[in-house]
């Protein structure tokens, strides 16, 4: 019987954790954003939907790599 070595629970939580943190991060950050380039406010709000886009396309591009590279095959 062969055991199987469960990622560390750090990583883990690291992985899951970071989108969560960068939106923390970009929201309250907008308006000192618009400020400091001189942008409008509708600008400077597609740097949030163009992450939150990113994040998508993140997920459907690794999540298939991952199952095709990270699954056990029996």
């Amino acid at each position: 019987m062969t055991t199987v070595k469960q990622p560390p629970s750090a990583i883990l939580a690291l992985s899951t954790g970071t989108p969560v943190i960068g939106i923390t991060l970009i929201t309250p950050a907008l308006p000192v954003i618009a400020g400091e380039f001189s942008a409008s406010s509708t600008s400077v709000q597609l740097l949030l939907t163009a992450y939150l886009g990113m994040l998508a396309l993140g997920q459907l591009v690794f999540g298939p790599l991952s199952d095709l590279f990270g699954r056990r095959r029996f």
